[in-house]
């Protein structure tokens, strides 16, 4: 607050699904063909990679194939997968081919390291998993007191490690290829065209966030209010 707000980058884009949607779509979850048509809409924008952080854990059997399809078509559509931090989860059966969508980081587990350690996975249904251009880790701690001042940039699962949310969209935007992704005792590497870009880590592989500012920092949308402005423009009214 001292420092003041930061510039922010006018590529990110916070879309949410906040009470006016709800009451205009319904309870959640949601039937698929909401995000069906929600993406196809996006698409029109052309974004470079869009994520769904929400968890379809659930089969829909009316709505699934739709989606998956429009998923595919889409080519940059990521799904949200969830590792379990707790030391005696109730563990789900892990479904391989759904869980190697989840890129995994050319780095050989040692046992002075201190990253945090997942006991199990929750991933989306297969055949959204699938069709998706890669599933991501979505973990997000927050501390006692419900803030979050730190997240982790990787997290180990079953000797191997895997990057977060955070890491892995960094990648995408700079063109970075997550098998060339350093780790080192402190800090991330990340080789882009232009430059070494070095981002710090705590001891557990956690970066401490440097919040540019409020949330309103970045620009957000409504999901319904997208959808809505779409029918609206395809009808020729004005939005």
């Amino acid at each position: 607050r001292a420092r003041g707000e930061k510039k922010t980058e006018d590529a990110i884009a916070v879309v949410e699904i906040e009470d006016r949607s709800l009451e205009i779509l319904g309870r959640w979850p949601w039937p698929r063909m909401h995000h069906a048509n929600f993406l196809n809409v996006l698409e029109i924008a052309k974004p470079k990679t869009i994520v769904f952080d929400i968890l379809f854990t659930e089969a829909d059997s009316e709505g699934d194939a739709h989606f998956a399809k429009v998923i595919k078509e889409s080519g940059n559509a990521c799904l949200a997968a969830y590792f379990s931090l707790e030391k005696n989860p109730s563990v789900l059966p892990l479904d391989i081919t759904s869980f190697q969508k989840i890129p995994r980081l050319e780095y050989t587990i040692k046992k002075s390291d201190t990253f945090p350690h997942a006991s199990s996975v929750t991933l989306p249904v297969a055949v959204l998993a699938n069709a998706a251009k890669r599933v991501v880790v979505t973990n997000v701690p927050q501390d006692d007191d419900g803030a979050t001042r730190r997240v982790p940039l990787v997290i180990e699962f079953n000797d191997a490690l895997y990057p977060a949310l955070s890491l892995q969209l960094a990648c995408d935007y700079l063109g970075v290829d997550i098998k060339d992704v350093r780790i080192l005792p402190r800090a991330v590497m990340l080789p882009s065209e232009k430059r070494i870009i070095r981002i710090p880590m705590d001891e557990s592989g956690q970066m401490i966030l440097d919040y540019s500012g409020p949330l309103a920092t970045f620009r957000r949308y409504s999901y319904v209010q997208i959808i809505q402005d779409h029918a609206k423009s395809m009808s020729g009214e004005e939005s």
